[in-house]
């Protein structure tokens, strides 16, 4: 097994570990808001799914380019 290979198996559990928190979030009945007084809300849900596919999208790309070294 090439050094590649143990991060390439690291980062699709790390994948796997943001799809599944990002599917318990898409699942959420209740949208979380937060706003200061004299401010307008804020979704933090949003934000959230925002991060995770962003987070998500990071590590495809990571295993991608990790498993073209080994080609």
């Amino acid at each position: 097994m090439t050094k590649q290979s143990r991060i390439i198996e690291e980062l699709e559990r790390e994948l796997a570990n943001v799809t599944s928190l990002s599917h318990a979030l898409n699942l959420r009945q209740v949208r979380v808001a937060q706003h200061a007084p004299g401010t307008a809300p804020i979704d933090i849900t949003d934000q959230y799914e925002a991060g995770l596919r962003k987070a998500s999208n990071a590590l495809l790309k990571a295993v991608a380019v990790l498993k073209n070294v080994d080609a």
